[in-house]
């Protein structure tokens, strides 16, 4: 994570941020909050397979700097339309401090895995009138949960499954990225996190991101 921030410039992001900061406090209050929107909306964006977030389906308030997704409509995708499971690109990472990002991140994690049947219940509830298609995306939403899996397991059984072009190209990629995390039963929260990271961040996977979603952005 701290190689991907050392190669960032500040962008957009953060100079909208104190422009509408009328304070240095104000800005360090409207910092915290991005970060821990961001780190809910990565979170979330990941468990539910949220595609299509490209920048026109993020919003973020000038208020208190807390940051939105809108457009839910692309649910239970996980990786159908683009491999980064979430979106942390420049202009998002500009505002946040690695290591605050992660550790929030983590937080989020330790408490949905501590309360995963609660949160299973919910998820099963709200998605039920799917029927079968919800039914085989829900495993991947309980594998999250339990640690059975990590972000790109779940993405390179979606697009073993489809139909899309060159995925035996997109295949071999993702397995060359994460060469280094073993097969597991059990997955750690670092584990989890530190893959979906990677994942969102690494820029063999953005390289092949399409066009439209501005990865470079």
């Amino acid at each position: 994570m701290e190689q991907v921030f050392s190669i960032i410039d500040f962008c957009s992001s953060i100079a909208a941020l104190e422009d509408h900061s009328s304070s240095l406090q104000d800005f360090i209050a409207k910092k915290s909050k991005f970060q821990d929107t961001l780190a809910s909306a990565t979170v979330h964006g990941w468990l539910l397979g949220l595609g299509d977030r490209h920048l026109e389906n993020i919003l973020c308030s000038t208020t208190d700097g807390a940051v939105c997704y809108v457009d839910w409509g692309a649910s239970l995708q996980y990786g159908s339309h683009e491999l980064p499971p979430a979106r942390l690109t420049r202009n998002l990472l500009a505002v946040c401090d690695p290591q605050v990002l992660e550790s929030r991140i983590q937080d989020l994690m330790t408490s949905l895995r501590d309360s995963h049947k609660l949160y299973s219940t919910f998820i099963k509830m709200s998605f039920n009138w799917m029927g079968p298609e919800f039914d085989e995306k829900f495993v991947y939403i309980q594998n999250i949960l339990s640690g059975a899996a990590l972000s790109w397991h779940i993405t390179r059984t979606v697009i073993e499954k489809s139909e899309r072009k060159d995925k035996k190209q997109y295949l071999k990629l993702l397995d060359q990225v994460f060469q280094d995390y073993c097969k597991k039963d059990l997955y750690s929260v670092l584990e989890q996190v530190s893959c979906l990271l990677r994942h969102c961040t690494d820029p063999r996977i953005l390289s092949v991101t399409r066009t439209n979603w501005e990865p470079w952005t």
